[in-house]
């Protein structure tokens, strides 16, 4: 079985993502809590605090869904790239650098065009009484399926 995704701008899903998606443990709605580990949240304040525009990926977003979390995985986000985010980054970074906080910066992570691609269809959660953009689902499967993993 293959799903359709969005306005067949990406490839088709191929069974493994499609048995992903429907796993018991899956839900379309992302879960705040999962992402209320220390390691995850201390670096997300670091981004919100200097306003960077990002979209959280990787294990992070994975555990959203219902993957069990594994908090000793770095946060991993996709920052959108123009001149003054850039700038927000760089500063951000020397905050998460100073406070040995880990961080994963990815620019276009496998099977996607980067951070305009997955802000289309991304989820809003709160965490920590902060506003997340965390990838969809299907993103996820798409990435993971990109890599190889």
């Amino acid at each position: 079985m293959k799903l359709e995704t969005n306005r067949g701008r990406r490839p088709l899903l191929g069974a493994e993502q499609v048995e992903m998606l429907q796993a018991p443990s899956y839900s379309p709605v992302p879960d705040a809590d999962a992402l209320s580990e220390e390691a995850w949240i201390r670096p997300l304040q670091i981004l919100h605090r200097h306003r960077v525009e990002h979209v959280v990926a990787g294990d992070a977003a994975a555990a959203a869904y219902g993957r069990a979390p594994d908090p000793s995985t770095p946060l991993t986000v996709v920052p959108a790239r123009y001149g003054r985010n850039l700038d927000r980054l760089s500063a951000a970074l020397e905050d998460v650098r100073s406070s040995s906080v880990a961080l994963n910066v990815i620019d276009r992570p496998a099977g996607t065009d980067g951070y305009r691609d997955l802000l289309a269809d991304a989820r809003p959660v709160t965490v920590a009484g902060l506003d997340v953009l965390v990838a969809s689902a299907e993103d996820l499967a798409r990435m993971k399926d990109s890599a190889g993993g």
